[in-house]
């Protein structure tokens, strides 16, 4: 390896990298006390400090109140305007999948939240139960303009998630109705 016209042997280019990297590492975490020294005899015995927070809350999807179903629904596309998908589960009781061909991200989570709304007109319970819509895109809660649509965070949207990036690729749309 050669730099400014001297060349390194590997050992000499290990040294060279092992004492950057100590300067970055003391620069950067300068507080815990580390010497250059200590970290060029055993830079294995280091670690970067844990900066994030150790709290992290599990996040859970919650069931909907007595007299109400929730359908949870999900767009997935592949790039801009690219290939998508749609899925979506109301309350483990019915799941969709399906292609929606190439299209806008936000529009194709309206189409997702449309679609359930087409399924739940067909179910049994749309006559006895309140039908409420959940989404982790803003856009497409807020053009829903419905109290009856909510925005959720995507890591509770898991299921539609999968089932909408399932439905990318899908040749047969999926419809299961239990009960």
């Amino acid at each position: 390896m050669m730099f400014t016209g001297k060349v390194l042997d590997q050992q000499e280019l290990f040294e060279s990298i092992l004492i950057r990297l100590g300067r970055w590492f003391r620069a950067k975490w300068g507080s815990t006390g580390v010497s250059l020294d200590d970290f060029l005899r055993a830079p294995q015995n280091f670690r970067v400090p844990n900066t994030h927070k150790n709290d992290t809350t599990r996040v859970i999807w919650t069931p909907p109140p007595c007299g109400a179903v929730k359908f949870n629904v999900d767009a997935g596309v592949v790039g801009n305007n690219g290939t998508a998908g749609i899925g979506g589960i109301l309350s483990s009781l019915v799941i969709f999948s399906k292609s929606a061909g190439p299209a806008d991200p936000a529009l194709v989570e309206v189409l997702a939240i449309k679609e359930a709304l087409t399924i739940y007109s067909a179910c049994k319970w749309s006559g006895t139960h309140k039908l409420i819509e959940e989404s982790d895109c803003a856009v497409a809660v807020c053009w829903g303009q419905s109290r009856d649509i909510i925005e959720i965070l995507r890591e509770a949207n898991g299921t539609a998630d999968r089932l909408a990036k399932a439905g990318i690729n899908r040749k047969v749309n999926l419809l299961s109705v239990c009960g």
